[in-house]
């Protein structure tokens, strides 16, 4: 999953013969972190995946994968894998427990529904403070609802 986007990464940037320092200057972050991202060592946030995207001048899909391109999702969503053809998550050692909690609970899951993108965000959140299950649960009706009143203005 992290490997995917290491890869797409190192190779985008490398198609424009960019280093990893000025890449990293140029969305914001350090050349370490560049390097730990394109070993697969690190997750970074949607906003840095972001950041990286727009100092490639790439569409975020080109980094993460989509069904259209033909890359399987579940190799670029962390937390996700492909079982039965479905994307289900999974524990990592990069999740924080209230994640892995939420994760574990699979009635509350196959209630919820959380789309592959949503897993996404509630994993690169950071928080002053470690969130329990209830926490993340809350994160994403709130998600929900904003998407959703994004949505209606559009």
């Amino acid at each position: 999953m992290s490997h995917v986007l290491g890869q797409r990464l190192k190779s985008a940037r490398q198609t424009v013969q960019l280093s990893q320092a000025v890449l990293g200057k140029m969305a914001g972050i350090s050349q370490p972190f560049v390097a730990q991202i394109e070993r697969g060592d690190r997750v970074p946030s949607q906003q840095v995946v972001n950041a990286l995207a727009n100092a490639l001048n790439l569409p975020v899909d080109t980094l993460l994968g989509n069904v259209a391109t033909g890359v399987d999702q579940a190799e670029t969503v962390p937390f996700c894998e492909r079982q039965h053809d479905e994307l289900v998550p999974v524990p990592s050692r990069f999740a924080s427990p209230g994640l892995i909690a939420l994760m574990e609970d699979h009635e509350l899951l196959a209630f919820l529904k959380i789309r592959p993108d949503e897993w996404m965000t509630l994993s690169s959140i950071q928080t002053l403070w470690p969130l329990k299950k209830d926490g993340y649960v809350q994160l994403l009706m709130t998600l929900r609802a904003v998407s959703h009143a994004q949505d209606r203005a559009a």
